[in-house]
């Protein structure tokens, strides 16, 4: 993405449908290798522990 670009231009929607809109935000994400994998790593070994912590899947009856 181009920072001195219009924002119509950057986002690349027509104009009558950005009309629709009231705000837009636009993010800007410096390309780092490093930083990027240390949050895709830590979202995985979240999703990870959860899945292992979980609990079982068990059948209850009502004498339970």
């Amino acid at each position: 993405m181009i920072e001195h670009v219009l924002s119509r231009q950057n986002i690349q929607m027509s104009a009558p449908i950005m009309s629709r809109f009231d705000l837009f935000f636009v993010l800007i994400d410096e390309s780092n290798e490093i930083v990027d994998y240390a949050i895709a790593r830590r979202i995985l070994d979240t999703h990870r522990s959860h899945i292992e912590h979980s609990a079982p899947d068990t059948v209850y009856s009502r004498e339970d």
